[in-house]
């Protein structure tokens, strides 16, 4: 969301709950986290970008949620369903791509170390799922 939108939709709206921008987006990143849609991966992208460590920070740990969990189940009865799942395990890929990019402009320690953990996060959830053992 760009600073107009923020300043003319959502502020008057937040004002009592939330008057600055970053705790708007940290909480959306958290909830995007706990969604674990990959859907998000390029909103969180844009968001590892700001220039708020905040949200940063949490848009790096959502980013691990996403990239760290298996991609649904339910998807995988047909030849359909496999490729959506192979089309979601690569847009979870991205994700692990993204962070390990932004760590080499990263300045902030706690925004690496959330990078770090989000990509340990990734690597202790990776899936060896094949087609055979879905189908079977």
């Amino acid at each position: 969301m760009n600073e107009e939108t923020y300043q003319t939709r959502v502020r008057p709206l937040l004002y009592n709950y939330l008057n600055k921008r970053k705790y708007l987006q940290r909480n959306a990143a958290i909830a995007l986290g706990n969604l674990c849609d990959p859907e998000t991966i390029p909103d969180l992208e844009i968001a590892l970008l700001s220039e708020e460590e905040m949200v940063r920070a949490y848009s790096a740990w959502a980013l691990g949620r996403i990239g760290g969990k298996a991609p649904s189940q339910d998807i995988y009865g047909s030849a359909p369903g496999y490729t959506e799942w192979i089309e979601e395990q690569n847009l979870r890929n991205r994700a692990e791509k993204i962070l390990i990019n932004a760590l080499d402009h990263e300045s902030s320690d706690w925004v690496v170390q959330e990078i770090q953990d989000a990509l340990t996060y990734i690597q202790d959830n990776k899936t060896n799922v094949t087609l055979s053992n879905l189908i079977m």
